[in-house]
């Protein structure tokens, strides 16, 4: 079984990282910020992601909008995420 690693896994958006991998099947290993900084000292594939490491997206939907579209219901979208969660 092979096993992926999630950096921040213990948060809402690492947390949702994690469930896929699971679902197919592998072994998930949730790591702290802290430890992939230490790592990218060493390893260049943990360097690659240290700039990304606890960035702030901002994201904006007005585009979209524009073209016409327009986000679901709260409700819709939070009973669909518990579908998924659930299998």
């Amino acid at each position: 079984m092979e096993t992926v690693l999630v950096s921040g896994g213990s948060g809402f958006l690492g947390g949702r990282c994690v469930v896929e991998p699971l679902r197919r099947g592998y072994a998930v290993r949730s790591i702290p910020d802290l430890l992939v900084r230490g790592m990218a000292l060493f390893d260049p594939g943990a360097r690659s992601v240290v700039g990304q490491l606890g960035k702030r997206v901002e994201i904006s939907n007005a585009k979209a909008k524009t073209l016409g579209w327009e986000p679901r219901p709260v409700e819709e979208t939070i009973a669909d995420c518990g579908r998924s969660l659930a299998g």
